[in-house]
């Protein structure tokens, strides 16, 4: 009996001894994996800081690129209107004496002379209306040129408009009408000298690619208020118009389409461009 009371706890010891080691087992593994854990975990994210790390490093290189890029665009396009500026300028100073001394032979000039000295002052004409043009495209491409608001009786000044080109159509023999319902007491705040120009250039446009027809120069008050009207202009004409995909062309600098037409007339190509910016 006292034997097997000793081989029973000696049997409990045992237990006991095997319980502790197998909970010292258990705890040794599960440091081990919460220590292998951890480093995974650390080195996912050493990785995602790295990766992270990458991108923004090729964000900033692509950003300084797209930089350098655009500074060096901006920078040609100043040295380019600065040129422009310049030689319209230095173009002008000579042109103005050739302008002037044809105005003096005209007024002295017999009849055979006549013919060679018109032909003379309209390619004189010509070449300043050319560098008025570039001149101007080179202040609203630089953002220099500011509008100028005065009182003006809108009226006066279309027919005015009307008068100046109705010369130039009826030696084309085209019809060059002005409707206008705006009435002549009327005074609206208007930049004169551009909208002059807006529709100058288009009326000049419609006048110089026409053969025969009409161009009808159009001005609706399309809604009165207490202190400003909404007005719509027109410039219409019976050519024979153009093909929708060159409608977008002709509004973009030194572009002009029907190059055969155009050569012929003469132009840069920047008329319906400075009309776009204003």
């Amino acid at each position: 009996m006292l034997l097997f009371i000793v081989s029973y706890l000696q049997t409990r010891k045992n237990e006991t001894v095997a319980l502790d080691y197998l909970e010292h087992y258990l705890n040794e593994k599960e440091h081990v994996i919460n220590t292998q854990t951890l480093k995974v975990i650390d080195s996912y994210d050493m990785l995602v800081q790295m990766k992270t790390m990458q991108k923004e490093a090729q964000l900033q290189k692509e950003k300084a690129e797209m930089i350098e890029k655009n500074n060096r665009a901006e920078e040609a396009a100043r040295v380019r209107q600065e040129f422009l500026s310049t030689m319209s300028h230095e173009i002008r100073t000579p042109l103005n004496a050739i302008t002037t001394i044809v105005s003096m032979l005209s007024e002295r000039s017999n009849d055979e002379d006549t013919k060679l000295i018109n032909s003379l002052k309209f390619s004189s004409n010509l070449l300043m209306w050319i560098i008025n043009d570039i001149l101007d495209f080179t202040k609203l491409d630089l953002g220099k040129m500011m509008l100028e608001f005065h009182p003006v009786s809108l009226r006066e000044l279309l027919e005015n408009i009307w008068k100046s080109y109705d010369y130039q159509a009826q030696e084309k023999g085209l019809r060059f009408k002005f409707h206008g319902g705006i009435s002549s007491e009327a005074m609206y705040l208007v930049d004169q000298t551009r909208l002059t120009q807006i529709l100058g250039n288009l009326v000049s446009n419609a006048i110089k690619f026409k053969k025969k027809g009409t161009v009808d120069l159009v001005v609706e008050v399309t809604k009165k208020g207490k202190q400003y009207d909404v007005l719509t202009f027109k410039v219409t004409d019976t050519g024979e118009g153009i093909e929708s995909k060159d409608l977008v062309k002709i509004f973009e600098s030194f572009s002009q389409i029907k190059n055969t037409i155009t050569r012929k007339q003469g132009g840069t190509g920047l008329g319906l461009a400075i009309v776009k910016i204003l």
